[in-house]
Order: C-alpha cells, then sequence, then structure tokens
C-alpha cells in the first residue's frame, strides 16, 4: 500500500500526498497496554500479540517517516516504510473538463478520510464531508476551478485520515471491522457490556454468555465474578422437581375395601427417577408419611434445571363411587453461587400462592429473603410444596388447585439482565432530549443506562406495583421520595417503564410524558455517587404493601481532588463557590467521577500582582501552545498551588481575560503547555462574572484535555446540542443546558493522570 507518489504536470504545481494530518481527539480505541496505539491494530501487525514496552508511539521503525502512533491512526504496516513523509501511491487522472481531475488513492475499510486543500502548504481548508470507504481504495473528482472560475497558479491537495466511532462503544469502525462487530451498535451481542469493555475483560463480544455457564456477561462482570470461567457465577436460581400422584378409590361392590393407589416420579436432573407403587388399605388419603417415606429430597443436590419456580397441586373428589384424584408437583429452590465469599449474598423474592376451591380464588403473598451465608456457596433450601385445604369426603363432587411461584424482584437493564449497580443518565444519546426549550421532551427508552423493574416470570396475578426511592446519599437533600411504579405484563415478566437515574433537581423534577416528580409512574430517580435506589416495597392487588428493601448501588468509578483557592478581592462569594461544587458534582455524576475537594481556602493577593485579574494568554488557534504563560498565572501557581501535574487547583479571581477581553473562565492543559512551562497545566481560574457551569466548564477542559466541543472534536461524532464543553455555557439550568457529557468524554475524563481509583 506504501509507495512514492506519482507526480503530475499541470497548470499549476500539484502535490497529492496521503500524509497523515491528525485531529486530536481521536475516536475512541482499544489500549489496553495505554500505549496510545490499537491493541487491535497491534495484534494485525504482530503475529496476534500486543507490541512489547519497546515499541514505542513516537519510533519509527521502518524509517519511513511515519511514527508508530500515526501509523496506528492511519492503519498502515509499521513494519513496512512508506515513501518520504508518509506519501502513498496514489492516481490523479486528468478529465476532459478544465482544472478537474479524478483522484484515487488506497484505503482501509472503517477509517475516515477527508480532503483537504492549500495555496502554500501552510493553511489547509477541507473540500466536501467525510469519506468512508467500503471497499480498499477509493475514487472522487475534484477540481482547481475557483468560485470564480479562475486556476490559481498553485494548488496542493492532502488526504487527512482519522478513526471514527459511529456507535460510541470504544472502539473506532476500523477496530470493530478487525473484530467482527456491529459498527452501528455499542453492545453488538446485547448482554449490556458495550464491545470494548468485553474485549479490554478478554470475553466475546458476540456472545452473551463468554463461559458457557448460564449467567450473562454482564451480571458476572458487575459482581466481581469471570466471565470466562465457567466455575465461576453470582448467585443463581436452582430448581429440582418431583412428581406425585394419587389416586384412591373406595369400592363397595368389593366388600368395601378401601384401596389407596400411591406413585412418585422424582426429576433429578441427570440422576435416575424413582417411581413406586403402593397398594394399601386406608380410609381417606394422608400423604405426609408417604413424601417423608419415598419422595424425600436428596441429601445432596445434584446439578438441576433452572428456572421458572415453580410448583403446582391439583385435586379432585368424585362421589358414586368416591374416589380422590390428586396430582402434585413439587419444587426445591435455592441459590448457588461459585466460588464461595467472605460477605453474605441476598436476593429477594415474591413467594406467591394462589389457592382455587370450587372456583373461589384466593391469593396469599409474602416477601421471601434468599441467603447464601459467608464462605458458603448454595443457600438453604426452600420447599415449595402445596398443600390442601379442603377435606373432601367422597359425598359431592369438590375440586381445588393450588399454585406456588417464587418470583425473583429485581432491578435489570436494557436487556433483562439483573444489576447490582446503575449508572447516571448523561441524557446525551440522539434522540433522548429533543424539542424545544418551550416544549422539551425526554424519551427514557433512548437511553444506554436506563433501568427497569421487573418481577420475574410473573403471570395472571393481578395488578402488581412497586414502590421505589433512593437513600444513602452523601447529602440527604438528594435522597428521592418513595414513588410508586406499575408493573405490567410483557408476556415473559411484570417490568416497569424505563427510569433512568438522574444527579440533580432540574432532571429529576422534569415532567417526563406528562409525568410530575414523584407522581405515579416517575421515570427519573435523584440521587448521588455512593448512593443507592431501593425497591421499597410490593403489592398484589388491593392488598398489603409488603416490604422488600432491595438496593442496588450508585457507585463511583472514579475520584478527582481539587483545589480552591479564593483570592481575597475576587468578589466571589463562599455561596456562590458552593454552588459551584454542587453543579460540579452533578455533572460529573454522569461519568460516575466523584468530585472531592481537598482545600477551600481565601488568600491573600500574591506580592508582584497588583490584583487578581488574570490574563490567560490564550493562542490564536487550535493546537497552539500556551508557553510562555501570563507571569501573574505562574505567580499564583507558585504560591498557592503546585507545579505537580495531579495536583488541579481552582483560582476564583476578580477577572480573567484574553488579551483585554473579559472572559468567564480559563483551564491550562497539558496538551498546549510545553516546556520549560508544562508543569503549570491543569489548573484553572474562574471570574467574579462566572455562571454556575464556569468551573466544572474549565474542570472539564482538564480532564478531558481538549478544547470546545465544534473545535477539535470529531463534529459529525456527536448529535447532541447541549454538551457541557460547548464554547457558550447556558446561564440557566434547564433540562436542555449544555450540561451533557458525551461516552467518549467519560473514557477521556477516567483516563486523565489526576482522576484515582475511589
Amino acid at each position: 500500500m506504501k509507495a512514492s507518489c506519482k507526480l503530475r504536470a499541470l497548470r499549476f504545481f500539484s502535490i497529492l500526498a496521503f500524509q497523515l494530518f491528525s485531529i486530536f481527539p481521536l475516536a475512541a480505541i482499544l489500549d489496553i497496554n495505554s500505549n496510545e496505539m490499537s491493541d487491535l491494530w497491534e495484534k494485525q501487525h504482530n503475529n496476534g500479540n500486543l507490541f512489547p514496552a519497546s515499541f514505542l508511539p513516537t519510533a519509527d521503525p521502518d524509517q519511513d517517516g511515519w511514527d508508530n502512533a500515526t501509523e496506528s491512526v492511519a492503519g498502515t504496516n509499521p513494519n513496512l516504510a512508506t515513501g518520504a513523509s508518509g506519501i502513498v501511491t496514489t492516481e490523479l487522472t486528468p478529465s476532459l473538463t478544465a482544472g478537474a481531475y479524478t483522484l484515487s488513492w488506497p484505503t482501509i475499510v472503517g477509517k475516515r478520510y477527508r480532503l483537504q486543500a492549500s495555496y502554500d502548504l501552510q493553511e489547509w481548508f477541507y473540500v466536501g464531508g467525510s469519506i468512508f470507504p467500503e471497499t480498499t481504495s477509493h475514487s472522487m473528482g475534484i477540481s482547481a476551478v475557483q468560485p470564480d472560475t479562475t486556476v490559481p497558479p498553485k494548488l496542493f491537495w492532502r488526504i487527512v485520515v482519522s478513526d471514527a466511532d459511529n456507535d460510541y462503544d470504544g472502539l473506532s469502525n476500523a477496530e470493530e471491522m478487525v473484530a467482527g462487530t456491529n459498527i452501528e451498535l455499542k453492545d453488538s451481542d446485547e448482554d449490556g457490556l458495550d464491545d470494548a469493555r468485553e474485549l479490554e475483560l478478554g470475553l466475546n463480544p458476540l456472545s452473551k454468555d463468554t463461559d458457557g455457564d448460564g449467567v450473562n456477561d454482564k451480571e458476572e462482570t458487575d459482581l466481581g465474578y469471570s466471565a470466562v470461567s465457567s466455575g465461576s457465577y453470582p448467585p443463581r436460581w436452582r430448581a429440582l422437581r418431583r412428581t406425585l400422584n394419587y389416586d384412591f378409590y373406595r369400592y363397595s361392590i368389593i366388600g368395601g375395601s378401601d384401596y389407596g393407589k400411591f406413585s412418585v416420579v422424582k426429576h433429578w436432573g441427570q440422576l435416575p427417577s424413582y417411581s413406586e407403587d403402593l397398594t394399601v388399605k386406608i380410609d381417606w388419603p394422608d400423604l405426609d408419611d408417604k413424601l417423608e417415606e419415598h419422595g424425600a429430597f436428596p441429601a445432596a443436590l445434584p446439578m438441576p434445571a433452572q428456572e421458572p419456580l415453580h410448583a403446582l397441586g391439583s385435586g379432585i373428589a368424585i362421589p358414586a363411587p368416591p374416589c380422590l384424584h390428586l396430582v402434585l408437583f413439587h419444587t426445591r429452590v435455592w441459590l448457588e453461587s461459585k466460588p464461595a465469599v467472605n460477605v453474605e449474598q441476598v436476593r429477594k423474592a415474591l413467594k406467591i400462592t394462589k389457592r382455587v376451591i370450587n372456583g373461589e380464588v384466593n391469593i396469599q403473598s409474602e416477601v421471601i429473603d434468599v441467603t447464601i451465608p459467608p464462605h458458603s456457596t448454595t443457600s438453604e433450601p426452600i420447599d415449595l410444596e402445596p398443600d390442601f385445604e379442603s377435606n373432601p369426603d367422597g359425598s359431592f363432587l369438590e375440586t381445588e388447585t393450588v399454585s406456588v411461584d417464587l418470583l425473583p424482584i429485581e432491578v435489570v437493564d436494557a436487556s433483562k439482565n439483573m444489576v447490582q449497580k446503575l449508572k447516571f443518565a448523561k441524557l446525551a444519546e440522539k434522540d433522548v432530549l429533543t424539542g424545544t426549550e418551550v416544549d422539551p421532551q425526554l424519551d427514557p427508552d433512548k437511553d444506554p443506562d436506563r433501568f427497569y423493574i421487573r418481577l420475574k416470570n410473573a403471570d395472571d396475578i393481578g395488578d402488581v406495583s412497586v414502590k421505589v426511592s433512593t437513600f444513602g446519599n452523601p447529602d440527604n437533600a438528594y435522597n428521592d421520595n418513595a414513588t410508586e411504579i406499575i408493573l405490567v405484563d410483557d408476556g415473559e415478566d411484570f417490568i416497569s417503564q424505563s427510569m433512568v437515574m438522574v444527579s440533580d433537581d432540574v432532571d429529576d423534577d422534569f415532567a417526563t410524558a406528562g409525568i410530575a416528580d414523584d407522581a405515579l409512574n416517575d421515570r427519573t430517580h435523584k440521587a448521588q455517587l455512593d448512593g443507592k435506589l431501593k425497591i421499597d416495597s410490593i403489592k398484589i392487588g388491593n392488598g398489603d404493601w409488603m416490604a422488600v428493601n432491595e438496593e442496588v448501588k450508585l457507585p463511583a468509578e472514579k475520584k478527582v481532588e481539587i483545589n480552591i483557592v479564593r483570592l481575597a478581592d475576587c468578589g466571589v462569594t463562599a455561596a456562590e463557590v458552593d454552588e459551584d461544587i454542587k453543579i460540579a458534582k452533578e455533572r460529573l455524576a454522569q461519568v460516575g467521577i466523584k468530585l472531592v475537594v481537598a482545600t477551600n481556602v481565601i488568600r491573600a493577593i500574591p506580592a508582584g500582582m497588583q490584583n487578581s485579574e488574570v490574563y490567560a494568554n490564550i493562542g490564536s488557534s487550535p493546537g497552539v501552545n500556551e508557553s510562555p504563560i501570563n507571569p501573574d498565572v505562574k505567580t499564583l501557581i507558585n504560591n498557592y498551588g503546585t507545579l505537580n501535574l495531579n495536583d488541579i487547583h481552582v483560582f476564583y479571581c476578580k477577572q480573567v481575560k484574553v488579551i483585554q477581553n473579559p472572559i468567564f473562565g480559563y483551564s491550562w492543559i497539558e496538551k498546549k503547555m510545553i516546556a520549560p512551562n508544562a508543569n503549570y497545566a491543569n489548573n484553572l481560574a474562574v471570574s467574579k462574572t462566572r455562571n454556575q457551569f464556569t468551573m466544572i466548564h474549565e474542570l472539564g477542559h482538564i480532564l478531558t484535555n481538549n478544547s470546545h466541543f465544534g473545535k477539535e472534536y470529531l463534529d459529525d461524532n456527536y448529535v447532541a446540542e447541549h454538551n457541557l464543553m460547548r464554547n457558550i455555557v447556558s446561564n440557566e439550568n434547564n433540562i436542555l443546558s449544555t450540561k451533557r457529557l458525551f461516552v467518549e468524554q467519560e473514557k477521556w475524563m477516567h483516563s486523565h493522570r489526576a482522576v484515582q481509583e475511589p
């Protein structure tokens, strides 16, 4: 693929080069070894293995002018040299129209290409939109003719290559082509784990159950179990069944003798079934002793079938001559998990007994806890054994049926996988938030972090409701009131509408589909990181509310510490700083990062500064570095900050300016700071003229190590208009405000040096 460019003699000089021009940031790539190069690209060019640590991104082993990081983005072979400056084989074919040509070049499926042109090789501009080839070569028409019909004396073209991530799953399109996953689906196998996450964990992104142990990959991963070992799985339901048939006949014509015929069939998986017929003289049936003698469950539990967790009994008494026929299906249920852990594991279930005697229906229900004790792999068994209340004497027709069901009460994701932890909704995906300021619309069904309440395997039990709340939040003001949620029958389970966790009052108070906050079927629930969602109680029909107390965590995945310095003359009040901290915590909750304020102090104007007016010294275009920085900024950081890039300091100032223009705030990010001032990065200044999003907006620049949305972002990867990192940040906090973060921004923030484990 790599060779010298073919130059053509034209009326004007034309250089056609497939020369990489990187746009920062690149689309997300799989990079487990953190060397800034795609792991799948490494395996393509190193016999299925990652390159060793000595394979540096800045090195150029084939000495072709492209370093390894550049070759990774281009998708080219780092062991096969290109021509000078990365020029590749191209074709420029003149057409019959003056100044028009056909440009052809080799491509890699999944990469994004764009054409740029320049008159002087200094300033470049885009020509046309993004190109996503579906074959290994691409051709397009180009023209040197300008809008005024003139042809410049010189014109140069180059092709820009970059990665794209159509589905925001953390894998570039090119990587997905290699992995065989779907570039339009974040979760190709719909198991609840994004494709990139599965590859990071060594899982199969095309299988919901990589290790074949019957438990979904996401459930095992969330609970800390191995999803690549069939001998490791979280608590799952197990069940054994035995079938009993009893027939009793009384025939007076046979000397008045009473005969009962009793048989037991036990289903123990692979073990042999047991069956025995008894003929005894009894007056009327008494099954208890016979069950213990002939139908007992085994002491050692074999590998059983799984759900449904159901037992049934039916009986009919017929007069003249009197006889009784009973059929019973008894089920033993327990939880099993491997390996044993040192804490107890509890699952909640609703036990429902439905009894029908001569057409009269009675339903009884109770919530039970099924617990695997610490250091054990199984819970105590629960025997579902229908019993009969009627006592037929054989004088008239009587019927009785009894069903007993154990229905797990669960919080599940969009794929109906049980979850033990939830994430806050970003509300940033396409079609989640739509409409205008006057008429905004929220559709939780479109948010990838939505969840549901499910009563598993429930069928024909009448109306079902649960109450849901949040509790245990670090700030009690975020504890959300209990809300009644109706579960409906979807043909498999009783399940709620989709719901989302939100981190602020504005989102919580929004009337989704006209449903007010805390009203019946409220779909937004407020909390903080390290808080919990709780299913408080459940009700069947007009029965009483039964306590459930099933809890699901909202854990912080990462944390970042900041140090706040409020300069004495800044004019920003403590209450305003507190509001900024509150807003920042709420925004970072979207990406699972807990904000910790390590210090929050007031300081005098340091010597050498007349007041706390700060000049930002911003560069004139994206990518221009900001060294040297303004001496006042250095004075602030030298006096009240550190030169440690892991320490983030927030300086509240009287004024922040670019040249002579006042702005709300400014941040000094690593990628724009070079020696000798590189260690002054990861600091930010906030002006008295700030608004409530200024501090977190500037902190967002630091944590993403990136500029404004719309500049250095790949615009056509993003669809929402309310991103926190847009150049103009909302003054108002409403549901359509510029306060949302994207999946890629979450990944960048999690990889920042100052972001640590919680």
